[in-house]
């Protein structure tokens, strides 16, 4: 009986610490410090605001919301930290777009974040408060140069008798928006002739935008060269003209090589074996996609890439390359990351964009990809979807762009594993929520970001026979719930008077417990005290 007792009394000690500790953590500990934000005019930029947590748990981030109230912008969050260790920070990414207002704006937003502490504590909409920053957009007086449009060329080299797609850019380092009218070409070669391929309708302030030249060349006796020299015109938002004459001309030589006719077979046989394996690449009007593109070699030698670009002739998107890998391994694969930005003012539809690549084997034997010739991949261009905003409460099950994918049920002993994947096809990152009575789960949150695809063991152990392990997903336009059944079969039932003292001692525990609540930090000296008084008594008891 004394060590019932005993264990008893440091049982009451370890509860009301739990009891304290969890009354230790207060939403208010977690709080983010947003800035007033000031911009101009048809303008996009980036913020970051520091996410502060004062409390000694960690806490896991499950979504951040930030809204407009008043004001002409729009505002998003872009992302925000899973998880923030007690006394320390993480951090928040908020991106602001201003339209083409004809007047100033002066408007409010707000930030929150809502989560789970480290020991179980939710603060939901209502535990932490909205946190409000101006936005204002305002006019600065200033006049569009048209030295501010810069053409970026470099030298092109060509075999003979080919036809050859390259892409240069054009620069725009002003405040304001640029409408370009035309590119002008000119070239007075033998050689090759040279054409403008594809331009863009508009390069947004501080940015730049790619166009492409078409080079054919014709048959040469021996290496040859010339020069191309391009010039363009347009205007700015703010009516500022700018003619030929006054944006810098921008000069390029063009190498026609003379191929020497032994090698062309053995260089289109290599070239052959190295072929690119790519699917369609969906994008929203006025959105940025991201996929992958596969070059695989066929061959028994290491094939290293030498150079790659990504373009297209639309004017309705834009394609880039970014990065890739350096080496397409023997009877293996390398990949070409693709950037595709659909334009706001783009029209809906199927197009294709181009890959060229140059490499060379491991003999050194050079050659151009796909046997001299571009390689296509197809671009959909699609509306803009509108999707129904949830508050992660109200669970729709209606997920168009989220997949869960779990079993149905799982047996276990005392604990086991279950796999899970997620497929997050959103413009944003999701989380996924696990729990479930009775059960220690781990991890308890799952974070995904947009545009990918994770497979998970989820670890649980469970005190019931039977129970449901729990996933509540939160992703855009997604907001769910999916379970899994879990069976324990070493969960045993004990009898007789074993199960008596239990139950008595329970209904002890959660009287006791209750008395815990309400005291507070005072019931760890209570358990002290119990426990003191049972080790007097059995040392004095005749």
């Amino acid at each position: 009986m004394m060590r019932r007792y005993i264990a008893f009394g440091i049982a009451l000690i370890l509860l009301s610490m739990q009891l304290s500790s969890l009354q230790a953590v207060s939403c208010d500990d977690v709080w983010i410090d947003a800035e007033d934000i000031v911009m101009e005019r048809n303008d996009t930029e980036y913020f970051y605001f520091p996410v502060y947590n004062d409390s000694r748990e960690a806490f896991d981030v499950s979504s951040v919301e930030v809204w407009r109230e008043t004001g002409k912008f729009e505002i998003s969050v872009v992302d925000y930290p899973d998880e923030i260790e007690a006394k320390d920070q993480g951090e928040l990414t908020i991106r602001v777009k201003t339209p083409r207002l004809d007047e100033e704006s002066f408007g409010t937003a707000y930030v929150k974040v809502r989560g789970w502490f480290e020991e179980g504590k939710y603060c939901g909409l209502a535990g932490i408060d909205k946190e409000y920053f101006d936005v204002d957009v305002i006019f600065e007086e200033q006049t569009s140069e048209c030295s501010e449009i810069l053409i970026n060329v470099n030298n092109v080299y060509v075999d003979e008798d080919s036809t050859q797609i390259v892409s240069f850019s054009i620069e725009n380092d002003s405040a304001e928006e640029f409408e370009l009218y035309d590119i002008d070409i000119d070239e007075s070669s033998t050689y090759f002739d040279a054409f403008i391929y594809s331009k863009p309708r508009f390069i947004e302030s501080w940015d730049s935008e790619a166009f492409r030249v078409k080079i054919e060349s014709n048959r040469v006796s021996s290496d040859k060269r010339g020069t191309v020299r391009l010039r363009a015109k347009g205007r700015f938002d703010d009516g500022t003209y700018c003619s030929y004459g006054g944006i810098r001309e921008e000069d390029f030589k063009v190498f026609v090589e003379d191929d020497s006719p032994w090698d062309e077979p053995e260089q289109e046989e290599n070239c052959e074996e190295i072929y690119l394996n790519a699917g369609s690449i969906r994008v929203e009007k006025g959105r940025t996609g991201y996929a992958t593109v596969f070059l695989e070699n066929s061959s028994a030698e290491d094939f290293l890439i030498d150079y790659v670009s990504v373009f297209d002739s639309s004017p309705n998107f834009k394609a880039e390359e970014n990065g890739y890998g350096k080496v397409v391994p023997a009877f293996g694969a390398s990949y070409i990351n693709v950037k595709v930005r659909a334009y706001d003012y783009g029209k809906p539809g199927e197009e294709e964009a181009f890959v060229e690549a140059k490499g060379h084997f491991q003999n050194e034997k050079s050659c151009r990809l796909f046997g001299g010739r571009i390689a296509a991949f197809p671009v959909i261009v699609e509306e803009k979807e509108v999707l129904p905003y949830s508050s992660g409460t109200d669970f729709s099950g209606s997920c168009t762009f989220f997949s869960l994918i779990v079993p149905e049920a799982k047996t276990i002993g005392k604990a086991g594993t279950v796999d899970i994947t997620i497929d997050n096809r959103t413009m944003e990152r999701a989380t996924v929520r696990l729990s479930g009575p009775g059960l220690t789960v781990q991890p308890l949150l799952i974070s995904v970001p947009r545009h990918s695809l994770v497979s998970e063991k989820v670890s649980v152990s469970s005190v019931l026979q039977e129970t449901s392990l729990v996933y509540s997903v939160e992703a855009l336009g997604c907001n769910t719930t999916k379970s899994t059944k879990i069976v324990s079969t070493d969960v045993a039932q004990e009898e007789g008077e074993e199960d008596m003292e239990q139950e008595e001692a329970d209904r002890a525990m959660q009287a006791i417990s209750t008395g815990f609540v309400v005291l507070g930090q005072a019931g760890a000296v209570l358990g002290l005290v119990v426990l003191a008084v049972l080790a007097v008594y059995l040392v004095v008891k005749p």
